[in-house]
């Protein structure tokens, strides 16, 4: 701890996040309409994976952490234990559904369902091999858009070799095959490819608690982990209820 010390030089890492005040606005209203309460505070989801990945799976000081949302794959890249950079690019989760859904001529619930059952190894072997064509060139697309993110983002240094994966459960294990299926080592300190971890809801699973019928959700928990550690930082386990 810092404090009560004395020192002649002193280092301070500081992470901020910003937004248009019109869409906080927004969001302020509408939960407040819901749930009349109005004492809100912003985070992003990205401190919150950094708390969890460092603080919580007691990571080393050096990683990747890439969040893969609806339509946007962040990356940002920790180093000693500080957040250096954060880029993004347009291609999330979504894209892979809507590619789906085009290439088979379907609608996009549809192939979301087909690309778990795909997944699952429960789709017969025709369709399943129209479904890995057209997921596999979507997947040279977003691979192409992550190494140009490496290769034009303004990091100066190797990269860690760990990538922490956040998204869906039904996403996880496929986007770790991608990162394994090319060769990055040009941009590792080991140079060796990266190693991509996939942050399951099983990693939570011991630090909360839930009502029979409540769905797990890996960013709500990471999220609740995160504020519990920010309004009550004894608390060992968060409890979610229906």
């Amino acid at each position: 701890e810092p404090y009560d010390k004395r020192a002649t030089e002193i280092e301070l890492s500081t992470f901020m996040s910003i937004s248009a005040k019109e869409t906080i606005n927004r969001f302020k209203a509408c939960v407040i309409n819901r749930f009349h309460h109005d004492e809100i505070d912003f985070h992003t989801f990205l401190f919150a994976g950094y708390y969890f990945i460092h603080d919580i799976l007691r990571a080393s000081g050096d990683f990747i952490l890439m969040d893969i949302n609806g339509e946007l794959t962040d990356v940002s890249v920790v180093r000693n234990g500080v957040i250096l950079e954060t880029v993004s690019y347009p291609l999330g989760r979504n894209y892979f559904i809507r590619t789906l859904a085009e290439g088979m001529s379907i609608e996009l619930s549809e192939a979301e369902s087909m690309l778990r059952t795909c997944q699952s190894d429960e789709l017969h072997e025709e369709a399943t091999s129209k479904v890995d064509t057209i997921i596999n060139g979507a997947k040279k697309e977003w691979l192409a858009a992550f190494r140009q993110v490496l290769e034009l983002s303004s990091f100066e240094y190797l990269l860690p070799q760990e990538i922490y994966v956040a998204t869906t459960e039904d996403f996880g294990e496929l986007f770790c095959n991608f990162i394994k299926a090319d060769d990055f080592k040009e941009f590792t300190i080991t140079g060796t490819p990266f190693t991509p971890i996939f942050i399951t809801n099983k990693m939570v699973s011991e630090l909360s608690l839930t009502d029979v019928g409540v769905e797990r959700d890996l960013f709500l928990l990471i999220e609740a982990l995160f504020i519990s550690r920010l309004t009550r930082p004894k608390a060992k386990v968060i409890q979610f209820t229906n």
